[in-house]
């Protein structure tokens, strides 16, 4: 008896790579004053802009990361 099968080999998703942070740049004095400022100078801009509050979260949840990505920048994959 001979049989012949075929076998689909189930694909493998990669997760993706997450940003990391130098989080050790904020024990730096200047470096946390730079940060603090980029956000508020953001969020009073707003000025309340948007009574919605999903729309006040995106708001404040991109400031976050733009003051993040501006004062801070992200970790090599050897620092990690």
């Amino acid at each position: 008896m001979v049989a012949r099968l075929r076998v689909k080999l189930k694909k493998v998703l990669k997760a993706a790579v997450r940003k990391h942070w130098h989080l050790e740049r904020m024990k730096d004095e200047g470096t946390t004053m730079n940060y603090r400022c980029e956000i508020d100078t953001a969020v009073v801009a707003e000025n309340q802009e948007s009574a919605n509050v999903n729309g006040r979260w995106e708001h404040l949840k991109s400031t976050v990361i733009k003051a993040a990505e501006l004062t801070l920048g992200h970790r090599t994959r050897e620092e990690v």
